[in-house]
């Protein structure tokens, strides 16, 4: 058996080389298909993998604990309380990076003469420098983020606070400047207000972000509300994106008999960006479908040429004893031929490119010429490819299968002629 099988693939190599031509234009296209195929997916996946992270840390977290009607309230009369405890049992999960409680709320801020509504977003300062990309040095325009309330010499001097930087153009603040947020309590009540001082701006290239955001020390902002120990949110960081489904049925688990807390994932908070996310990798997968489809029916078209061409010999064959089972072979053994040699320089051409793009990146900035918005979220840097080795195993897999299942109709074609009537054809 393993005899007949070498003899088989030994013609069938043959054939493959004499007919060099077809074979060569046939074996293009699908090593290009599987190349463009490794290329799209690894700058695909690298690209929503940094959307994810980007709209992760513009605020929500992997994981957000919350009052379970702040989504609709959307005030501070929703918040998380008894605090403590529950930042102490997040941290300890296993690969919980960072906990950071956040008070939002809305209000208004005037400098002079002008005012503007305004969404406060009040953290600790520590934390949010290292888990929100609008705190930190990338989106900062100018000045620093807001210092922790107790780094200031006296309690009573003004707080900092940090300003979009069409938010602050549109008040003309600059940097040290004073100015009052307005806000109204929880409950109800008379408005309460503080003076702030500018401590710097950012730029997100998400125009709601930058005319209507500001960030304040969290203790500054439950001095303003009236409020204890209180959040609205507590935003949860984890060490890797694919821990998000185990670490939220860890919290909903480990949180259950708090009825006052609901845990979403960061796909039930940024529902738009997600399903924008899970659209893209779709249509990425029809568009390669298709082209795989089209390169298939070429492949078909290729084979069926060459056992129609190849009529009379094949006849001959089997007029001299040859099985229409072994003729089926030796034609499927071309085709295996054809798919290994075509899926082995596409891979080289997919991973050449994969390289090449893992180490220089694409700047998307330059060729958008300037901030590419998706869904809410800003990208102006590079994006890089990524690829697996079960990733790219799969496609070249998905590609051999695709030419020996193309070969099929024209193997059993050949395996099925009368040898007399394949003899006279000419």
């Amino acid at each position: 058996m393993f005899s007949q099988l070498l003899l088989a693939l030994k013609i069938a190599f043959r054939s493959f080389v004499r007919h060099g031509r077809r074979s060569f234009i046939a074996g293009t296209a699908v090593a290009l298909s599987l190349a463009m195929m490794l290329f799209s997916k690894g700058m695909g996946d690298d690209g929503r993998a940094r959307m994810k992270d980007m709209g992760v840390r513009m605020g929500s977290g992997h994981v957000l604990v919350e009052h379970p009607d702040y989504r609709t309230e959307q005030s501070a009369s929703a918040a998380v309380s008894n605090l403590p405890p529950l930042i102490e049992k997040v941290k300890q999960m296993d690969g919980v990076e960072y906990v950071a409680p956040r008070l939002l709320s809305s209000g208004l801020i005037t400098h002079g003469a002008k005012s503007a509504a305004v969404v406060l977003h009040a953290g600790l300062p520590d934390v949010e420098v290292e888990t929100n990309d609008v705190a930190g040095k990338k989106a900062r325009v100018l000045g620093e983020y807001v210092k922790p309330r107790r780094s200031r010499e006296f309690s009573s001097v003004p707080g900092d606070i940090y300003l979009g930087d069409g938010l602050s153009e549109k008040l003309d603040a600059r940097i040290g400047d004073r100015i009052v947020v307005t806000i109204a309590p929880p409950g109800g009540g008379d408005p309460r207000a503080a003076a702030f001082y500018v401590s710097g701006t950012f730029h997100t290239a998400v125009t709601e972000v930058d005319r209507g955001m500001a960030h304040i020390d969290l203790d500054d902002a439950r001095e303003l509300l009236g409020v204890g120990e209180v959040a609205t949110q507590v935003a949860v960081l984890l060490s890797e994106q694919e821990m998000v489904p185990r670490v939220t049925e860890e919290l909903r688990a480990a949180l259950s008999e708090r009825a006052d807390l609901v845990v979403r994932p960061w796909q039930e908070v940024l529902v738009e960006l997600h399903e924008a996310l899970v659209i893209d990798e779709a249509s990425n997968q029809i568009l390669m479908s298709v082209i795989f489809f089209i390169v298939t029916l070429g492949i078909f078209n290729s084979i069926l040429m060459s056992v129609t061409e190849r009529t009379r010999e094949l006849g001959v064959q089997k007029a001299l004893g040859t099985s229409g089972r072994r003729i089926f072979t030796y034609v499927m053994m071309e085709a295996f031929i054809l798919a290994v040699v075509s899926a082995a320089v596409g891979v080289g051409l997919g991973l050449a490119a994969h390289f090449y793009m893992a180490r220089h990146g694409l700047n998307v900035g330059a060729m958008m010429e300037g901030d590419y918005e998706f869904s809410g979220i800003a990208f102006n840097g590079y994006i890089y490819s990524r690829l697996t080795v079960s990733g790219v195993a799969f496609w070249a897999g998905i590609t051999v299968l695709l030419v020996l299942l193309s070969a099929l109709y024209p193997a059993y074609r050949a395996a099925r002629q009368v040898p007399v009537e394949a003899m006279r054809h000419v």
